[in-house]
């Protein structure tokens, strides 16, 4: 049995919201055991980022690179995405 301190948390960024919850979507339907961060705004996800807060996973669209802090410190995260997606070629996961 897996506890809380073993769940992974995921950062999801886009400015397209449509698009991030069909993502999200995704996600919840086939990993369900990674918690989510939903971000449409590029300063709400600095914020989160600057705080120190946890990811695990970093999947960032292109146009919110820029948020991201240089230094991540510790809570580097061990995966991070961020090529531009094809949105009607992955709306159809």
């Amino acid at each position: 049995m897996r506890g809380l301190d073993d769940e992974k948390r995921m950062v999801l960024a886009d400015l397209d919201s449509e698009y991030l919850n069909h993502i999200a979507g995704y996600f919840m339907e086939h990993a369900p055991q990674l918690e989510q961060n939903l971000f449409t705004k590029s300063e709400k996800l600095r914020t989160y980022l600057e705080r120190g807060e946890a990811a695990d996973i970093l999947v960032i669209s292109e146009d919110m690179l820029d948020a991201v802090p240089s230094n991540l410190g510790e809570k580097r995260p061990k995966f991070c995405f961020h090529q531009p997606w094809s949105r009607k070629k992955d709306m159809q996961l």
